[in-house]
């Protein structure tokens, strides 16, 4: 494990775990609160679950990153590549999933970026070749618009 892993993780946080349980916690504080076009209420608590529990995640809304559609989701870094996404309303986008299933059965997935560009053109219509990274950079600093 590189540093920078270990400093993504310093305290050792099985982040996967935490994830279902931030997930369950959302899940349980809007309870009957329906998850059509609710992503910037549901996302938001999840976030906010997330922080909570000391683990650390970036809050991300497509029309920052240059998109015209507004979606808002959540990264949680692994190590220098990976990340999880969650997502808790992408349900409404379809039907299961075959490349993102466990996104739309459980509310996150683990990808790369293949796989994030794969949701962004889902949740979008839109294609465009972004990095994971870039996508944090330009939400860091106001870029995408």
């Amino acid at each position: 494990m590189s540093l920078y892993d270990r400093m993504l993780n310093i305290a050792n946080l099985n982040k996967e775990f935490i994830i279902r349980k931030a997930i369950e916690n959302t899940k349980s504080d809007l309870d009957g609160l329906d998850y059509e076009r609710m992503c910037l209420v549901y996302n938001w608590y999840l976030y906010e679950n997330l922080k909570d529990m000391s683990c650390l995640a970036y809050i991300v809304d497509t029309d920052d990153l240059g998109f015209d559609y507004k979606h808002r989701f959540v990264l949680v870094p692994v190590d220098d590549s990976n990340y999880y996404l969650a997502d808790l309303t992408y349900k409404q986008f379809g039907k299961e999933d075959e490349v993102l299933n466990k996104l739309y059965n459980d509310g996150y997935e683990m990808l790369d970026n293949e796989k994030y560009n794969y949701y962004l053109n889902k949740v979008t219509g839109t294609n465009k070749d972004i990095t994971i990274d870039e996508s944090l950079f330009r939400e860091a600093k106001g870029l995408g618009k």
